[in-house]
């Protein structure tokens, strides 16, 4: 996953390049845009760090063996690919709202340019420049992401069955439920953690 990642880097910075900075561009021309600042992506990156680095240092307390830190740096890079859609999927989404909140406004009241029928039309040809860009650069996110997320769905479908099964045996066969069953539970929960998030 890293490796596609990395190999395929200059189509995101492409994106982050070309289309939001057109996007931007087309977008400043027009009296109404503004766009609000989200603190969602921090929240996203700050829980998934948290999360992700809690279940590391329970794996670590609960286990014998010294190799649990090479074990769980999987789950650090498998876990950021869909991070990362996840931010690009609501700065996009922080966009859209934005020409929403642009479209509301044109030819009434809230509006802060008058209502000339020319700057009304100035408007509408940039916010339909801006939309075409943006879903372009959305088709390019789709693109850039659809293996990693495909690979880290597969991954997590696998270790999501294999501690469900070690959580069923040891609750059936152990007469007193073990840490490691809890630490399982745990792990078994972050895959469904980042699915919600997603």
């Amino acid at each position: 996953i890293v490796l596609i990642i990395t190999a395929r880097h200059k189509l995101i910075m492409n994106f982050i390049n070309n289309h939001l900075r057109n996007f931007d561009k087309n977008l400043n021309t027009c009296a109404d845009y503004e766009i609000k600042y989200d603190c969602t992506n921090d929240v996203i990156f700050a829980s998934n760090f948290i999360f992700t680095s809690t279940i590391a240092i329970v794996r670590q307390f609960f286990s014998k063996s010294k190799l649990i830190v090479f074990i769980n740096l999987p789950n650090f890079l498998t876990t950021w690919p869909l991070i990362h859609y996840t931010i690009f999927i609501n700065i996009i989404k922080l966009r859209f709202k934005s020409i929403n909140s642009m479209l509301l406004k044109l030819g009434t009241t809230e509006s802060k340019i008058s209502r000339s029928r020319e700057l009304i039309l100035d408007d509408l040809d940039s916010i339909k420049r801006a939309y075409a860009e943006l879903c372009k650069g959305c088709d390019e996110i789709v693109t850039f992401y659809e293996v990693p997320t495909l690979i880290v769905i597969l991954i997590f479908s696998t270790k999501t069955i294999r501690s469900l099964y070690y959580m069923v045996i040891q609750l059936i066969s152990a007469p007193k439920i073990d840490s490691l069953t809890y630490v399982t539970g745990l792990s078994f929960l972050y895959p469904i953690y980042i699915y919600i998030y997603l």
